[in-house]
């Protein structure tokens, strides 16, 4: 059966929640990746049944081991198989006596290699195809399932559960943005390590979390795109539903050399590729930075309607940067009213910026921040508001350092009347823009001094989104317009 006949084999359910799996290549030496794997599964608390495989030991981890799958004896819906590469072609046929139809080939030395890895390759995904079953891989680093609770990854790590879904051509990058995102606060609903691709592809896994109800943002990291206009197309109708994030690895020839050794992935012409993924309504990020900071913005800010931002600032100099970033990613500065500026007028000095960027000149009131900020929240000529400063930074440096205190020489209930109050109006400031956001529908972008204060942070139970610069802020509004144009485009 060729692989596009197979095409209509779109429920990926025995991968991703699969009710009985057996590790093929599962050991208690924990120098093999068959221990990591395995252990990897039971402390991440997967609830089906597992059955390890070797050939000699009677039990791995405290669990009984079978020396094939023939001995198991009992349904397995999901192979994982860590064995050397020349054992893989013997294991699937096992595999497919035992009517198991979902492998993960963990197993590197496949087409990345060379002509000889090709050729195993092939033979392995021709055996697939004889028995009905599917691969993952193989060169994959794993799966990740929010919904079966299944950690069968290579990498120890925790991961948060959440709604994103990550699918990666590179395993390393994958569980690195998988251990970044969860430190961030961001969620994730499932993870696949594609490797080489030699049966399931990139475009299938899209079509499933297209399709699947715990997803709400698609991240995809790719080098190399195999079945074009079926990728092209799969993406064009799930952009209309779901908002798909794309880092593209192999942009210059040198990646793309990288990329052919990497995963045997053909990284094609980057200017031509880019342009088609744009079209098809994919948001194009250039780093992991950039993919991680939209993540955070598309599950915790509103959609905004257009590029019309509005940019509230402590200080001139972020606010020029800020500018400067604006105008460079197609958002648009729209002056203020003369009703908003007569209102500002009111909460302000008289010497603040009079524009847009609204220059608080270095005003410490953070009552009047949160004046200013439901200002322009609510003021109907802006998409977006980009918040810079919103939290106490300097005041509350000065409050705990014992050298300022001794200075100020005042007494320690006064310095912590004090300090608490600030706090108390920092955690107001955010959770009055989560407010914000539900009441306005419009996003509402922090930027705080703090630089440890970064992700998706919690005030008043509401999740709110921090940024640690202008320029990641702005790029991810920027990020987030595109995105929005993409959801609308055929409505």
């Amino acid at each position: 059966m060729t692989k596009e006949g197979m095409d209509s084999f779109e429920d990926l359910r025995l991968l991703f929640e699969p009710r009985s799996l057996a590790l093929v290549g599962a050991t208690n030496n924990l120098a093999k990746w068959g221990c990591i794997v395995l252990g990897n599964i039971l402390k991440g608390g997967y609830r089906g049944e597992i059955y390890p495989v070797h050939p000699t030991e009677r039990t791995v981890l405290g669990l009984r081991a079978y020396r094939r799958i023939a001995d198991i004896g009992r349904p397995v819906e999901l192979a994982v198989i860590v064995t050397p590469a020349h054992t893989v072609p013997g294991i699937l046929k096992e595999c497919i006596k035992a009517n198991v139809q979902m492998a993960i080939v963990i197993t590197s030395g496949f087409s990345e290699t060379g002509t000889e890895g090709t050729k195993l390759e092939r033979e392995v995904v021709a055996l697939a195809r004889q028995g009905s079953m599917r691969i993952v891989g193989p060169n994959s680093m794993g799966i990740y399932s929010a919904p079966a609770t299944l950690l069968a990854l290579m990498a120890p790590l925790e991961v948060r559960p959440g709604e994103v879904a990550l699918i990666s051509q590179s395993g390393n990058l994958g569980v690195q943005i998988l251990g970044w995102g969860s430190k961030l606060g961001i969620g994730f609903h499932a993870f696949v390590s594609t490797g080489n691709e030699g049966d399931l592809s990139c475009e299938e896994y899209l079509r499933h979390f297209s399709g699947d109800t715990g997803t709400r943002v698609i991240l995809l990291y790719i080098e190399g795109i195999d079945r074009g206009e079926l990728f092209f197309e799969t993406l064009r109708k799930t952009t209309t539903r779901k908002p798909v994030v794309i880092l593209k690895g192999g942009r210059t020839p040198t990646g793309s050399q990288a990329a052919r050794s990497h995963t045997g992935a053909l990284a094609g012409d980057r200017a031509i590729i880019a342009s088609a993924l744009r079209q098809a309504g994919a948001v194009m990020v250039r780093e992991t930075e950039e993919l991680l900071d939209l993540a955070v913005a598309l599950l915790r800010a509103p959609f905004p309607r257009g590029n019309k931002v509005a940019v509230l600032t402590r200080g001139g100099g972020w606010g020029v940067l800020a500018a400067d970033m604006c105008e460079e990613s197609g958002l648009y500065l729209p002056p203020l009213t003369e009703t908003t500026r007569g209102k500002l007028d009111r909460i302000l000095p008289p010497y603040w910026s009079h524009g847009n960027p609204v220059d608080m000149a270095a005003t410490l009131n953070l009552e009047a921040y949160s004046d200013c900020l439901c200002l322009l929240a609510r003021d109907p000529s802006f998409d977006g508001v980009i918040a810079l400063g919103a939290g106490t930074g300097p005041m509350q440096r000065i409050l705990h350092d014992p050298a300022w205190l001794s200075l100020l020489r005042q007494p320690e209930e006064e310095t912590l009347r004090i300090a608490e109050g600030n706090e108390h109006m920092e955690k107001r400031i955010f959770s009055q823009i989560g407010e914000l956001m539900e009441e306005t529908g419009k996003p509402i972008l922090p930027v705080s001094i703090e630089f440890e204060e970064y992700g998706i942070k919690l005030f008043d139970g509401r999740p709110i989104p921090i940024f640690t610069t202008p320029e990641r802020a702005v790029r991810t509004m920027a990020y987030l317009v595109q995105a929005s144009r993409s959801l609308r485009r055929d409505k």
